[in-house]
């Protein structure tokens, strides 16, 4: 699990619960048609609880996780050096090998050493991926079915269980070997872990913000959420002073803790209403006979469909998506920048940690204070709509990171590389700005599954590019010189080619109206009128074929096709 990749999820807090989501259901718009006002108070379903005390808890969530990542990432990276230096020097200088069994770190600094480094962290990465892959869509519906705190929950006793797993094969890594890091990620399988766990608290947030806050709520809980690493670093450099192993421990005690505060989260989701409308789609069944198996699986596969599907109705959707794939890309490289680092300035892991210290203060400054800022000059002064504006938001963050990355990789001093990665942490606000424009793309109630699937290409893209960001790594190594920071070079060609459809998307009312997309397609909201939308031919006339076919105007239209598969009726 990334530090990067769970700060990057955010929500923040709002006035109250029963305006917000008052105003959210107002504004929701269906491509079935506009949804009900819901009946329910979400005064009540929160049992009184502020949207305050839920946006305190899910932001100690997120930045206990962060913390906990930041105490592991060094002291690892110092393990698994120490390892494979102890058994390269075994075979071809044992004389280096002290009394205490170890190698001094100074002689580590070679590519024998961190090319069979690099290999593990692309292994561990790739397959600590392949769970976000599979599980962040199946259990953000079973969110929106069950309740997202039972989910977060769960998640969260599985990402224990991870680390759990991590800190024992690295304290006992003379008697197991420590390429079992790589089973760790087998509890993920089976709970979810961070691709769940993340999701899920940032949709129990999401529940609570308005159209108007989401931006500004999203840099802030992002920048909030850095402060753990912000801590953790400088913490685990100072007990690395005495052992690796104390800034494990502590990170172990902090994972637990996480799983603790989760406890008392109120549930967000509407579930009397989601109730109501499956027992709507339940009677409209009861006529039917018993169901078989086949009608099971053919029913919960048409399920996962078209809850997917509901979120592809937008053309703006299936082009911003491919944002999250890469974005897993800037995620891998910056974890080994502190390998980087050491190898090309021969500095110890303790003195390199200033490295991500440096990225994440900068980045922690912008979203806490320059984004908001800009945000509401653009909003109130420039008076853009919340689209337009996240989506300027967005291309000027895609443009700094590329840039960043491309210095980073050809930094040839300390100094330019910290001035690099300055650089690079002032576009780091790309993520949260996408997934803020996506959201007014979706119903409210699709939100856990929109975030799903962002999770899910998430993932997918790290097991896809960690093994080949780390071969290009260990490519660098044996080319030396400049080619070291090859793989920057090739993660910002990977964003350039996934940013190109954020400079192609216009707005209804521009003169090069190539495609007319906007939040406000699927959410209408006065403010931003002038954005409306065209829907195209098609889309209207399915929308018209389904109203004609009577369908149940369900929360979700998967209830909808469930009734059509149960019933045999085509769509």
């Amino acid at each position: 699990m990334n530090s990067s990749d769970l700060s990057s999820r955010s929500v923040s807090p709002s006035s109250s619960i029963a305006s917000t989501v008052s105003t959210r259901q107002q504004e929701a718009t269906s491509l079935l048609g506009r949804e009900a006002p819901n009946p329910e108070s979400p005064q009540k379903l929160h049992h009184g609880r502020s949207a305050l005390f839920i946006w305190v808890t899910v932001l100690c969530i997120i930045l206990t996780l962060t913390a906990t990542n930041g105490l592991i990432q060094a002291p690892q990276q110092r393990i698994l050096e120490s390892v494979f230096c102890k058994y390269y020097f075994q075979e071809h200088d044992p004389s280096k090998i002290g009394p205490d069994g170890e190698v001094a770190e100074i002689w580590c600094k070679i590519p024998e050493v961190h090319r069979p480094l690099a290999s593990l962290r692309g292994w561990f990465d790739g397959l600590g991926s392949l769970p976000g892959i599979f599980l962040p869509i199946p259990f953000g519906i079973l969110a929106d079915r069950v309740g997202r705190q039972k989910i977060l929950l769960f998640s969260l006793c599985g990402l224990f269980l991870e680390f759990l797993t991590l800190g024992a094969v690295l304290f006992f890594h003379n008697v197991i070997s420590v390429r079992f890091i790589l089973v760790s990620p087998v509890f993920e399988l089976f709970c979810g872990g961070a691709s769940v766990a993340v999701p899920t608290a940032f949709t129990m947030v999401a529940d609570s913000v308005s159209p108007e806050e989401r931006a500004v709520a999203y840099f802030r809980i992002s920048a909030g959420a850095m402060i753990g690493p912000l801590i953790a670093y400088p913490v685990a450099a100072l007990l690395m002073t005495f052992s690796p192993y104390l800034s494990i421990l502590v990170a172990l005690i902090l994972a637990f803790f996480s799983v603790l505060l989760a406890i008392p989260l109120p549930e967000t989701l509407n579930l009397e209403e989601a109730r109501k409308q499956r027992a709507i789609a339940a009677e409209s069944r009861a006529s039917l006979p018993n169901d078989t198996l086949s009608q099971k699986i053919r029913v919960g596969w048409a399920h996962l469909v078209q809850s997917t599907r509901d979120l592809l109705q937008h053309q703006a959707v299936i082009w911003l998506l491919p944002i999250f794939l890469v974005s897993a890309c800037t995620t891998l490289v910056m974890d080994f920048l502190l390998q980087y680092a050491s190898e090309k300035f021969q500095w110890s892991f303790k003195s390199a940690s200033i490295l991500p210290e440096v990225h994440l203060l900068v980045n922690a400054l912008l979203l806490m204070f320059l984004l908001p800022t800009l945000s509401h000059f653009l909003t109130n002064s420039r008076h853009m709509s919340s689209a337009r504006k996240d989506l300027f938001l967005t291309r000027i963050c895609i443009i700094l990171s590329v840039v960043g990355l491309f210095l980073i990789g050809a930094a040839p001093t300390m100094t330019l590389l910290i001035l690099a990665i300055v650089f690079y942490s002032l576009g780091g606000a790309f993520i949260p700005s996408t997934r803020a424009l996506l959201v007014g793309l979706v119903r409210p109630e699709q939100n856990a599954r929109l975030f799903a699937v962002c999770g899910t290409l998430t993932y997918l893209g790290s097991f896809i590019s960690a093994p080949l960001i780390a071969r290009t790594y260990g490519w660098g190594l044996d080319k030396g010189g400049i080619w070291l920071g090859s793989l920057f070079w090739l993660t910002g060609i990977f964003v350039t080619i996934a940013a190109v459809p954020l400079f192609i998307l216009r707005f209804q009312g521009d003169d090069e109206d190539p495609l007319a997309v906007t939040a406000a397609s699927l959410v209408h909201n006065e403010s931003d009128q002038s954005d409306t939308v065209t829907l195209y031919s098609e889309e209207a006339e399915e929308v018209r074929e389904r109203e004609r076919y009577g369908y149940v105007r369900a929360r979700s239209s998967a209830e909808s096709i469930e009734l059509a598969v149960l019933t045999g009726s085509k769509d």
